[in-house]
């Protein structure tokens, strides 16, 4: 698996989500969890803010975890840590009416 996939597993186990818990949350198949962690497929941009609500960061923050490298600001947030408390993930996410 690449870096930037194990990230995002990382950050789903982090929450407390399996691959089905959170294929279920979004409402697709687990096999496309399996395809993104894997680095087969990247999520579509209809699904991103849906899938950084259920992993509890900013949208900018996946499109991190999801770039080849990962920022040095995305590597210092615990992986535990509540979207709430990420600099401007609640402003992102208000803005975008979610």
């Amino acid at each position: 698996m690449t870096a930037k996939r194990r990230h995002l597993a990382q950050r789903r186990k982090a929450v407390g989500l399996s691959q089905e818990a959170l294929a279920n949350r979004l409402n697709i198949e687990r096999s496309t969890v399996v395809r993104w962690e894997s680095g087969e497929t990247e999520p579509l941009p209809w699904i991103r803010p849906k899938l950084a609500r259920a992993l509890q960061i900013s949208v900018d923050q996946l499109a991190e975890l999801l770039a080849m490298e990962p920022s040095p600001n995305l590597a210092s947030v615990p992986d535990d840590a509540p979207w709430q408390a990420v600099p401007g993930a609640s402003e992102q996410l208000l803005a975008a009416g979610h």
